[in-house]
């Protein structure tokens, strides 16, 4: 998470998104000093890295997210409407059974 957010050159929000979470890092100093650990044990891995894959996969997935909610709120809205529209046809048919009797 921090290499991908916040330690990460290749972010496309660039520094003014990865300054902000090492802002919050610096306040916490045994953190800070476990992150560093690890970007030392890793620095071959961060370096040769492709720019921001998982920001690229965590785009594209939730852009299928949002296309399956919307169809799924239209086909709900659909329900809705017609079981609104039986309703009134239900209701209009008692009326005439009360007038007859």
């Amino acid at each position: 998470m921090c290499f991908s957010f916040i330690y990460n050159e290749k972010m496309p929000g660039g520094a003014d998104f990865t300054d902000k979470g090492k802002a919050v890092v610096d306040k916490y100093p045994l953190f800070k000093a476990y992150v560093e650990l690890l970007r030392a044990e890793f620095a071959d891995r961060l370096a040769s890295r492709n720019s921001c894959s998982f920001f690229r996969i965590q785009v594209i997935l939730m852009t299928v997210a949002t296309v399956f909610g919307l169809i799924t709120c239209v086909a709900q809205a659909s329900v809705l409407i017609a079981q609104m529209s039986a309703g009134k046809e239900e209701d209009a048919g008692e009326a005439e059974s009360i007038k007859s009797a």
